[in-house]
């Protein structure tokens, strides 16, 4: 019973004895709690990067209007983790630095807003050749 530590094994295993996992569903407790702890993950790179350029409160609000965009949006599949994890970190500190330090005036962020909106409606993927979308009808 292998799955990357001992941590996440003795997690397992006490969600087996809890009655809340068996060989049935191990596999989407397993994938859950990994989610979980990439959510967790990168909440801490927003707060942390947040807190380096002068401001938490600019990680933590970022890091919730990113968590739905990236959900429900689309947007890129890595081939692997590793570079999924750097590319998610990567453009975390990049938005968060150009948050804080380039000034742009209200009426000009209402305008990328909108444009930002509307190019996410109609130009977000929805399948990719690392995501394809399957047949199953929920």
């Amino acid at each position: 019973m292998d799955y990357g530590n001992i941590k996440m094994s003795r997690m397992l295993q006490i969600f087996s004895e809890m009655g809340y996992m068996d060989e049935n569903n191990k596999s989407i407790v397993l994938y859950g709690i990994q989610r979980i702890k990439n959510l967790l993950m990168d909440f801490m790179i927003s707060v942390i990067c947040g807190w380096f350029m002068g401001n938490v409160l600019i990680g933590i609000m970022f890091e919730a209007a990113f968590i739905p965009l990236r959900i429900y949006a689309g947007g890129y599949h890595a081939h692997n983790r590793k570079i999924c994890i750097m590319i998610s970190w990567g453009s975390i500190i990049v938005c968060i630095a150009v948050i804080s330090y380039i000034p742009i005036v209200l009426c000009a962020q209402h305008i990328l807003i909108a444009l930002s909106g509307l190019y996410i409606v109609f130009c977000a993927p929805v399948e990719s050749s690392n995501k394809p979308l399957n047949e199953k009808v929920f």
